[in-house]
């Protein structure tokens, strides 16, 4: 926390209130605990209450879900002797011998908003005469949404709730609710923790487990991110450490012992990219973390040897001569345009304000190829200046997938061989195919399968062949490095398109980032794809980290607020509303558990408009990893 009158961040302790909760809003068993933290917190130095820090709660939550699962799944283990498995997802783990199809049942919404959509739909038809259509029949699944949601209740009556979950049960799959238990715990002790399937691998032997866990925990954390945390590591150490029964406190302590070890290399080299301290701290300026009072608590990061060395290589590769390249005086004809002001253009000289403004109003594409001024000098950089990689910078809407279309064409108006388009996910390669044919998603590029990089080997390139990257600034760091090797190996040139102020990848990224700093980069400086004039200057502001420019967004009605569930409901239902208008959309989550709820609220209202078919889900053949997006 931080002290108002010093500017220091001080160890303070905070005060929580927690609630246990039984069940769902719609009466489904569902064991959880709600924690509130309160706004202020009492200072260790002198005992003053003070404002926490509560912008740096976010780093921790992951870690603290671990703890508290490793904890409560240990004492379940040593009390019961539960067994584990792992999930699909490679998320944490789930009870041995409850099956998908129980815990399904008590996950009763999805059944209630069914129910009444199909009371909408009946009523929708009756009164026009006419089956809803699919976009009618996604805003009755909205209301839906909120009809069916339940308000909380008082008191609970124990007896009534487990006699319906027993009714339930048995009507549904045909189990005694009292059956469940004993079918899943094995007595006391870990009895049955080490239990042994002779047709699966030998098991890891017991003194080597968190040795093998920290091992994986570092390299999913190095996966998941190009530099991470303390606290990452241990959320991760918390989905991959077999439970065994230990003591729980003992248990929850090793996560954290196993983080500060591995911190340390014992298992593989790992570097802290913090820089020191300019000058040295006396003691009495120390926090007991070792880290100075003016430091924020938190946010050190960390990145393996091996991240570090793969980055290094990379910027190499990238930024070597003698890779393929259009002549200037050929590129600046094929692209209709003044060299002067061209050159102008990429030396950042700007011409007048009200000639610029003038041509705006016209519409004058200023080249003969259409391409704004801006656009035409940056795909003049990179087009000529013979690196293997060459890097456009662009805010969003600045036409970086046309200037990227105009390059291709250029390039193979030139002869030097043919033009591949890449993109990080398959919405973005469709939008780039309209102007680059031959185009595949990074995964199809290089030929990976699930679990398995490169599985297939990547598309045949020779020399010659130009590879345009577009919204590079998501793609993964290993994918960019192969690519970029890939390409030095094969006489090819690479141009990434990106916003290096854009969400970075969603796992290891920031390796356009990492090129555009080293290497430079050429700007597309204007955005035009907006319906409206306010939004062009807003977007920047926001870009460039502007907070104040929220108060526009607000004004025009661009955010909506409102609880969690009750914006779970409206981002689902806004998806499937775009969706079966034929709007291709990208719904972004916080974490892995808000994705995969989504997921499935979104799977089976697309099955009720009947756009998606009902059917086994698709799962990852490997964990832990990524959920698939079903």
């Amino acid at each position: 926390m931080r002290g108002r009158e010093t500017g220091q961040w001080r160890e303070a302790d905070l005060a929580v209130a927690h609630w246990l909760q039984h069940t769902s809003r719609d009466g489904d068993m569902q064991l959880h605990v709600h924690s509130q933290i309160a706004h202020t917190a009492q200072t260790v130095i002198d005992g003053k209450w003070r404002a926490p820090d509560s912008l740096g709660y976010n780093e921790h939550i992951g870690a603290v879900a671990a703890i508290v699962s490793q904890h409560l799944e240990e004492a379940l283990t040593a009390r019961f002797g539960l067994e584990w498995t792992a999930r699909d997802d490679g998320h944490g783990y789930e009870i041995k011998g409850i099956s998908g199809a129980m815990m399904r049942v008590f996950s009763s919404r999805r059944e209630s908003i069914t129910a009444d959509l199909r009371v909408r739909a009946r009523q929708f038809e009756q009164r026009y005469g006419r089956a809803p259509s699919q976009r009618e029949l996604a805003h009755l699944a909205q209301a839906s949404n909120f009809k069916t949601r339940a308000k909380k209740e008082g008191a609970l009556d124990f007896a009534q709730l487990h006699a319906g979950w027993a009714d339930k049960l048995a009507r549904t799959l045909g189990v005694p609710l009292a059956s469940v238990a004993p079918s899943v715990w094995h007595g006391g002790g870990n009895a049955g923790a080490h239990a042994h399937n002779p047709d699966s691998p030998a098991p890891v032997p017991a003194e080597l487990e968190p040795a093998r866990a920290a091992q994986k925990a570092v390299a999913l954390a190095q996966q998941d991110k190009s530099a991470w945390t303390r606290a990452d590591l241990i959320k991760y150490l918390g989905c991959v450490l077999p439970r065994t029964g230990r003591d729980p406190a003992a248990a929850a302590a090793l996560l954290e012992d196993l983080a500060d070890r591995a911190l340390a290399s014992d298992f593989e080299p790992v570097t802290c990219l913090e820089a020191p301290e300019p000058a040295e701290v006396p003691a009495s300026l120390l926090r007991a973390d070792g880290r100075s009072v003016y430091q924020r608590h938190g946010g050190t990061r960390y990145a393996t040897r091996a991240q570090l060395a793969m980055e290094g290589r990379m910027v190499a590769q990238a930024g070597a001569d003698g890779a393929p390249r259009v002549n200037r005086a050929q590129a600046v004809h094929a692209l209709g345009a003044d060299p002067a002001r061209l050159e102008d253009a990429l030396a950042g000289r700007a011409h007048d304000a009200g000639e610029a403004q003038e041509a705006r109003d016209a519409q004058d594409p200023r080249t003969g190829s259409g391409l704004r001024e801006d656009q035409a000098a940056a795909a003049l950089a990179v087009l000529a200046d013979g690196r293997l990689v060459s890097v456009i910078n662009a805010p969003a809407g600045a036409g970086k997938t046309r200037v990227l279309a105009e390059a291709a064409r250029i390039w193979a108006g030139a002869g030097l061989g043919p033009v591949i388009g890449i993109t990080p996910s398959q919405s973005a390669r469709n939008t780039l195919a309209a102007g680059v044919p031959q185009s595949y998603n990074a995964a199809q590029f290089l030929g990976h399968l699930p679990g398995w990089r490169g599985a297939r080997g990547p598309v045949w390139i020779g020399p010659g062949t130009l590879l345009v990257i577009d919204e590079a600034s998501m793609l993964s760091g290993p994918d960019l490095a192969d690519l970029i090797a890939y390409a030095r190996a094969r006489g090819a040139k690479i141009i990434l398109a990106g916003d290096l102020s854009q969400l970075q990848a969603v796992e290891n990224g920031g390796g356009m980032s990492l090129l555009a700093q080293t290497l430079g980069y050429a700007r597309l400086a204007e955005p035009v794809r907006f319906h409206h004039a306010w939004e062009q200057a807003a977007s920047l502001r926001l870009r460039d980290g502007d907070a104040s420019v929220l108060a526009e967004y607000d004004q025009h009605g661009r955010i909506i607020g409102g609880d969690p569930e009750e914006m779970m409901d409206a981002a689902a239902a806004a998806y499937v509303a775009l969706t079966v208008g034929g709007t291709d959309t990208l719904l972004m989550a916080a974490d892995h558990a808000l994705r995969r709820e989504l997921n499935r609220r979104i799977r089976d209202d697309l099955i009720t408009v009947g756009i998606v078919q009902p059917g086994p889900r698709s799962r990852s053949p490997t964990a832990p990893g990524p959920a698939p997006v079903t």
